[in-house]
């Protein structure tokens, strides 16, 4: 899954009246549609509770997005998240950014706090097997706990801008956890349009995690099929048969004139791989914020922090 795609690309993947919308949003930002890239930033999110699950709904209160500094060094402003285009076209959910495929999903609620963006999503109850129907399984096991926002950021805040030293000391008081990861900050995103966002499955792991995560949906029901789709393409192998040169010598000196042959496996296509952030624990002191941040850097900052 690419991190940046171009929206000129994806406009033919996406409703018609959704690219309208966005149309409209982007010059109210004054930016050019066909220069205007996506980023997708991806999250592993706890679900707070058990109780943020309630299974007869088939709903799930999450955060899709959170404050925290990715692995590209960007840092994304809940406060300055712009979530009106969403909420206007439906607040659809999707799998791996994949808009070819049915939504899994729409959230029922969404909202902007201090640690980032919480959608309360409810899963499609499509049947047996089926994509929605898995995800959804592994989500009230607390195991599909990832989650990837696709957005325009509309204002930001670069390494090297003039500004940008006095931001991260405002951003470092508000939000403590930053002080251990603002040496990789690279830009801030201050403000920005939330167009949609996505279940994912994946983290950089090693296949032996690839192939936990994939036994974990076939548990969950979901079959050869769907498995491919998703593409956990884990048991697609070539057999070939070789000599056993331990097994032949050992008969050998056996006095036994046998040539053992063996299997030999090789695993021909691996899963697709998705960078994730994980998502570390945070205590505010709201007046210490108050009292730390000044009018000028509020207001360089478009009062959004």
């Amino acid at each position: 899954m690419k991190k940046t795609v171009s929206l000129s690309k994806l406009v033919n993947k996406l409703d018609a009246e959704l690219v309208d919308s966005l149309k409209e949003s982007l010059i109210e930002s004054e930016i050019d549609f066909d220069n205007c890239e996506v980023l997708r930033k991806s999250f592993e999110i706890d679900i707070e509770e058990k109780a943020q699950l309630d299974v007869g709904s088939r709903t799930a209160i999450k955060y899709v997005s959170t404050r925290t500094v990715d692995q590209t060094g960007d840092i994304i402003l809940p406060k300055g998240v712009d979530l009106k285009l969403f909420k206007k076209t439906g607040m659809p959910v999707f799998y791996n950014h994949d808009y070819s495929k049915p939504q899994i999903g729409r959230a029922e609620e969404i909202k902007s706090d201090e640690w980032g963006v919480k959608a309360k999503v409810r899963y499609a109850d499509t049947g047996e097997g089926t994509l929605a129907d898995v995800l959804w399984k592994l989500t009230s096991q607390d195991m599909n706990k990832q989650s990837s926002v696709g957005i325009i950021p509309t204002e930001v805040i670069r390494k090297g801008d003039g500004n940008f030293d006095d931001a991260v000391k405002v951003l470092t008081k508000e939000y403590p956890e930053l002080k251990k990861t603002k040496g990789s900050l690279n830009r801030i995103i201050a403000k920005c349009i939330l167009f949609e966002f996505s279940d994912v499955s994946l983290a950089c792991n090693t296949d032996t995690e690839v192939l936990a995560v994939s036994k974990a949906f076939q548990e969950a029901g979901a079959d050869e099929k769907l498995l491919k789709q998703l593409g956990f393409h884990v048991e697609e192998v070539e057999e070939e048969d070789v000599i056993d040169e331990e097994a032949t010598q050992k008969a050998a000196e056996e006095g036994c004139d046998t040539v053992v042959i063996k299997k030999k496996i090789t695993l021909v296509k691996k899963p697709s791989i998705v960078k994730l952030v994980a998502l570390p624990p945070a205590k505010i002191d709201k007046n210490e914020i108050k009292e730390a941040i000044s009018a000028g850097i509020r207001k360089r900052l478009g009062r959004i922090v």
